[in-house]
């Protein structure tokens, strides 16, 4: 699982640096090589969902294995596209693989461990999360201590003193 992720992600951040090899081989554009980056986009955000879905229904390690399998096979194909359109159709089914891959991983993940053991670091969490809530909101009410340790507050804003602007504070009229 941690391969396939690695892959999505080498994939979306290696074909950016090809384009100009891309443009070169295939004799396109600028504007046409664009849709080389964004092709996978669309069915990876379309199918996402639905990916999660056919995961639970069918199975998600058959689902991440089909997901795996049309991603590789579209990337195989891709490296060996004799067209540009070839390339971009392949690119497309790399994004569909994509969609079926990314949910089911998590999902497996999440299945792997019983509730009690995934529980305890979400209750910490959250409690860690609720105590730097209120840090960050009371120190605005604590003593000019704290906020020299959280640095100064916006202008206007400072504890005991007026919160009129600054052009009418203290203004004769």
């Amino acid at each position: 699982m941690t391969l396939a992720n690695a892959m999505i992600l080498l994939d979306q951040t290696a074909v950016p640096l090809a384009l100009p090899n891309i443009m070169q081989d295939f004799g396109v554009g600028s504007q046409q090589v664009q849709w080389i980056l964004n092709a996978s986009l669309p069915p990876l955000a379309g199918l996402l969902v639905l990916g999660g879905r056919l995961g639970d229904m069918f199975g998600r390690r058959r689902v991440f294995i089909i997901g795996a399998s049309v991603f590789m096979g579209a990337s195989a194909i891709g490296a060996l596209a004799p067209v540009f359109g070839v390339l971009l159709a392949c690119r497309t089914l790399q994004g569909a693989g994509e969609a079926l891959i990314l949910p089911n991983t998590v999902a497996i993940v999440s299945a792997a461990f019983p509730d009690e053991e995934r529980r305890p670091g979400a209750r910490t969490h959250g409690r860690r999360r609720r105590r730097r809530r209120s840090i960050r909101t009371h120190h605005w009410r604590g003593p000019d201590r704290s906020l020299e340790l959280a640095g100064d507050p916006p202008a206007g804003l400072h504890p005991g003193r007026d919160h009129r602007s600054r052009d009418t504070a203290g203004s004769a009229d």
